[in-house]
């Protein structure tokens, strides 16, 4: 297995680089077309990329794995991962001093109706959602009842709650679920999340039950 020369990949900010790791590193694997290259990219290659932002000092490193390669299209099929979850955390540590501990994130949802919804800010209070198209409050009333299902290390952890707002927007509606009270060991795995990024092995799949959706 070969391994390339670290790539820095700049970010503007740390919540974005976070959202952007728990978008890629949550998939079993990504499509990419490849352009002009000089060197050879075969499976089994390992690509080290350096993700950087303002707020951190020091880098956090992924691992792209090439898993295939076709060349009619010219593409490589990736999976990413990071390298080391320590680094993470500490990240998290140092954008918490700053603002409430809720973690950015950019995930796929699965909802009962196939709506197409992401999750993309979770904290220990409740979850926010954005959701494709309007987003009608008829159909999906403030302080209806709610359940998110999150990926864990440790299995999946079942977060029921209601609906606090609905923002709707003909391309985009936004979406709130505050949660409810919840036990001990479910309490935990989502500490482990929020804090730690602890969402076990790809793919990170969480599930939404609400109204509308």
């Amino acid at each position: 297995m070969a391994q390339a020369p670290l790539i820095p990949v700049p970010f503007s900010t740390l919540p974005r680089l976070v959202a952007t790791a728990s978008r890629f590193c949550g998939r079993t694997s990504s499509v990419l077309h490849v352009g002009t290259c000089r060197k050879m990219i075969r499976s089994g290659d390992v690509l080290r990329l350096a993700l950087l932002a303002p707020e951190i000092r020091f880098p956090i490193d992924v691992h792209a794995t090439v898993l295939a390669r076709t060349f009619r299209p010219d593409t490589i099929q990736v999976r990413y991962e990071l390298a080391d979850l320590a680094q993470m955390e500490c990240a998290l540590g140092q954008l918490y001093q700053s603002r409430a501990p809720a973690l950015p994130m950019s995930l796929d949802v699965a909802t009962f109706h196939g709506r197409r919804c992401r999750l993309s800010g979770l904290s220990q209070r409740g979850a926010t959602f954005e959701v494709m198209g309007e987003l009608s409050t008829r159909n999906c009333p403030p302080d209806a009842s709610a359940k998110l299902q999150l990926p864990h290390q440790k299995g999946r952890v079942e977060l029921p709650g209601r609906i606090a707002w609905v923002t709707p927007r003909r391309e985009a509606s936004r979406l709130h679920l505050s949660f409810g009270a919840v036990g001990d060991s479910a309490r935990r795995m989502l500490d482990d999340i929020v804090f730690r990024f602890q969402l076990g092995a790809a793919p990170w799949t969480p599930r939404l039950l609400a109204p509308g959706l």
